[in-house]
């Protein structure tokens, strides 16, 4: 695998400056190797080899190689809360938070070749699988708050629940997806699981 020397930028080209770390990018390395040699097998020396950034320098940027594979989520909960700050107000909950997510999640799969992979190994890799719901945690909190804000009387406990409803599912759906058709779109795929939790609140109604 060629070394990233892009991945790693001195914006000042100056001596003493700090050097910016291509997170997604490293990330995708590290995605390559672990499905070359095994999650476990790759060392942190492996992938500054790969990378051609240094192990000092890596270890500053990723406290654990489980972060690793949760790079694009950042940008994905960006995606989200636009989404929400876009949506009409007048618009159907539901509709809004599953249009939002597969919009979101479109981020983790813009490049579309990888995406069964990071998904299979997610799947299969103990460590990985349990690190998803802390890494996903910023995006369940975004979901949580748009509901909270549309429907005030909602029990917070019931906001989350549903929002842990909606990241559970939309992943569920993508593992399903890189296992069984992974030729197909995922959107639909997503979308699709994504409509079985339209929602109603009689006692509650949308805050405007």
């Amino acid at each position: 695998m060629p070394a990233i020397s892009h991945a790693l930028r001195n914006h000042a080209r100056s001596p003493g400056r700090p050097t910016t770390v291509d997170r997604v990018e490293v990330g995708a390395i590290a995605l390559q190797l672990w499905s070359e040699k095994g999650f476990n097998r790759v060392t942190w020396a492996d992938i500054a080899s790969a990378s051609g950034i240094s192990q000092r320098t890596i270890l500053r940027h990723f406290s654990s190689k489980e972060e690793l594979a949760w790079v694009a989520v950042p940008r994905a909960t960006e995606v989200l809360k636009e989404s929400f700050d876009a949506a009409d107000s007048d618009a159907a909950v539901s509709a809004v938070i599953s249009a939002a997510v597969v919009r979101s999640l479109a981020v983790l799969h813009e490049h579309r070749s990888s995406g069964p992979l990071w998904l299979r190994l997610i799947s299969e890799e103990p460590a990985l699988r349990a690190s998803a719901a802390a890494a996903y945690q910023p995006w369940v909190d975004a979901i949580t708050e748009y509901i909270s804000t549309r429907f005030t009387g909602m029990p917070a406990a019931s906001c989350r629940g549903i929002a842990i409803a909606y990241q559970s599912t939309a992943f569920e759906a993508l593992l399903n997806w890189a296992e069984t058709d992974p030729a197909s779109e995922p959107a639909d795929v997503v979308s699709q699981a994504l409509s079985w939790l339209n929602f109603t609140t009689p006692s509650v109604q949308p805050a405007h």
